[in-house]
C-alpha cells in the first residue's frame, strides 16, 4: 500500500519571536523540520511533502535542498486547509500520514506504530495520543466508557472538567484516502480568521460512524515547539537521545550534563568525551580519541587516537595520533599529519602540517605547507599578511624554526634548514636545504666544522 507523508510547515510561528521561519529553528545542528522529515523517511515513507506558505517556501527550499517536494498553502487558513492542498498528490495513496514541522521528537517507531494501528483497526482516521503532566493549551481526547474515542476538544473550547483530562492529541495523524478529503469538505471554518481545523475531521468521522483509532506515544514525543522555552526542552530531549546512542556504541561521555554533540556528529568506539566538550556540524571522530575537557570541534575530521585538550578545531582534519592542546586554535583549512603535536597557545590556519611536526609554544603558522618532522620553536611565526594579501610559505622536511623566528611570506625553507632564534627571514628569500640562518635580516652562518651552509 502506498503511503504519502506530509509535514505541515506553513505556520508563521509568531510566538517564537524569531526572524527565521519556525521550521528552520536550529536544533543540534539541523533545522527543526529535519527531524519530522527524518521520522517519516526512516519509517519507510519516502519523498514526504512539505506544506509551506508563500513566505516560507523559498527559505525552506534553500535549506532542505532539491530532494524535498513542496505544496504551497496560499493563505493561512488552518491545518485542515493545509491538508486539503494534498488532494492531487494523494491520488493513488492508500494512507496519508501528517506530522507537524514543530514536532521534532516523533521517532520512526511512533509513525510505524500509528500506521499499523490504523490498518489493523481499518480506521479511516487514526492519530497519536499522549498522557502529559501539563496539557494546557492542547486538545484533549475524550473517551466513552468503553475507552473508544468520543471527541477531541480544543483547550479554548474545553470546560473545566475537560481541562482536567491529561490525554492529548499528539499531532501525528494517519488518514485513509480519499476519506479524509471527503471529511474536510464538510469542515466548517471557525474563528475570526475562518480557519479549518484538522481535528474537526476527527469529530466528523465519529459523527458519521467511521472507524477512529489511536496509538499512544510517550509524553516527550508529543512535545510541540511554540516558543523558545519549549524549543530548549525539545533540544534537551534530542541531546539525551544522541548521547545515549553514542554511549551504547562504546563512547564514554563522562558528564552528559555539560556535553553538547550535534545530531550528525559521529564518534568511534573507545573514544572519551570529557566535560564541557562541544562537537558540532558534520564532525567525524575516529576510535580511541580523547576530546576535552572544554574543547570545541566543528565540521572537522579526526582520525583514530586523536587528542584535543581544551582547544578549538574548525573545518580541519587531524590524522591518526595527532594532538592539539591545551589552548590551541586549529582554524579552517588545516590538515595535521600523523603524530603532529600542537601545544600551548599554538595557532594554525590554512596550513598542512606533515607527520611528526612539533609546535609547542605560542607559535603561529598560516597559509603554509610544512614538511614532516619540522620543529617550530616557541614564538616562531609565519608573517603571512602584508596588509593587502595573504602569502604562502613552504617549510621543508626536518627544518628547525628557532624561538621567536619570523618567516616573512612568501617564504621557502629547504629541508633540514635551521632558522636561529630571533632570526627574520625576509619575504621571497629562499633558504637552501641544510642552511643555518641567523640575524635580522637572516644571513647564513658557518657550521661547527667550518663549512658554510649556503
Amino acid at each position: 500500500m502506498k503511503v504519502l507523508g506530509a509535514v505541515l510547515a506553513a505556520g508563521k510561528g509568531e510566538r517564537m519571536r524569531i526572524a527565521r521561519p519556525k521550521p528552520l529553528f536550529p536544533m543540534l545542528g539541523l533545522p527543526m523540520i529535519a527531524y519530522a522529515l527524518d521520522a517519516l523517511r526512516r519509517a519507510g515513507i519516502p519523498s514526504p511533502v512539505v506544506i509551506a506558505s508563500p513566505e516560507t517556501r523559498e527559505p525552506l527550499g534553500r535549506v532542505l535542498g532539491k530532494g524535498v517536494r513542496f505544496v504551497v498553502q496560499p493563505r493561512p487558513r488552518g491545518t485542515g486547509d493545509a491538508v486539503n492542498r494534498l488532494r492531487a498528490l494523494a491520488r493513488g495513496a492508500g494512507r496519508l500520514v501528517v506530522i507537524n514541522a514543530d514536532s521534532p521528537l516523533f521517532e520512526p517507531v511512533h509513525v510505524r506504530t500509528l500506521v499499523a494501528r490504523a490498518l489493523s483497526a481499518r480506521a479511516q482516521v487514526a492519530f497519536a495520543t499522549a498522557v502529559v503532566d501539563d496539557p494546557s493549551g492542547l486538545g484533549r481526547v475524550l473517551r466513552d466508557p468503553d475507552g473508544k474515542v468520543a471527541n477531541i476538544v480544543e483547550d479554548s473550547e474545553a470546560s473545566p472538567e475537560v481541562r482536567r483530562i491529561r490525554e492529548i492529541n499528539a499531532g501525528l495523524y494517519a488518514f485513509e484516502t480519499p476519506a479524509i478529503f471527503s471529511l474536510l469538505d464538510s469542515v466548517e471554518p471557525v474563528g475570526v480568521k475562518r480557519e479549518l481545523y484538522l481535528t474537526r475531521a476527527v469529530e466528523l468521522a465519529l459523527s458519521r460512524g467511521l472507524a477512529v483509532a489511536t496509538a499512544p506515544v510517550p509524553a516527550e514525543a508529543a512535545l510541540g515547539v511554540n516558543n523558545l522555552a519549549e524549543a530548549a526542552l525539545a533540544r534537551a530531549v534530542l541531546l539525551s537521545r544522541k548521547l545515549a546512542a553514542l554511549m551504547s556504541s562504546g563512547v564514554a561521555v563522562e558528564d552528559p550534563a555539560s556535553t553538547h554533540i550535534d545530531w550528525e556528529v559521529s564518534v568511534g568506539p573507545g573514544s572519551v568525551i570529557l566535560p564541557g566538550t562541544i562537537l558540532m556540524g558534520r564532525t567525524r571522530v575516529g576510535r580511541d580519541c580523547v576530546l576535552g575537557p572544554h574543547s570545541v570541534v566543528t565540521d572537522s575530521l579526526l582520525g583514530n587516537a586523536v587528542i584535543v585538550r581544551s582547544s578549538y578545531v574548525t573545518g580541519s582534519r587531524m590524522m591518526d595520533g595527532s594532538e592539539a592542546g591545551p589552548f590551541v586554535h586549529v582554524r579552517a583549512g588545516c590538515v595535521l599529519g600523523r603524530g603532529v603535536q600542537l601545544r600551548t597557545h599554538a595557532e594554525v590556519v590554512r596550513a598542512r602540517l606533515g607527520d611528526g611536526v612539533k609546535m609547542h609554544h605560542f607559535s603561529y603558522i598560516g597559509d603554509a605547507v610544512v614538511g614532516p618532522n619540522v620543529n617550530v620553536g616557541a614564538g616562531a611565526i609565519t608573517a603571512n599578511y602584508d596588509g593587502r594579501k595573504k602569502w604562502p610559505s613552504r617549510i621543508g622536511r626536518g627544518a628547525f624554526l628557532g624561538s621567536g623566528s619570523v618567516l616573512v611570506a612568501p617564504a621557502n625553507v629547504g629541508e633540514r634548514a635551521v632558522i636561529a632564534a630571533g632570526a627574520v627571514v625576509p619575504g621571497r628569500r629562499r633558504v637552501p636545504a641544510g642552511a643555518v640562518m641567523a640575524g635580522v635580516p637572516a644571513r647564513p652562518l658557518a657550521n661547527s666544522r667550518g663549512r658554510k651552509r649556503v
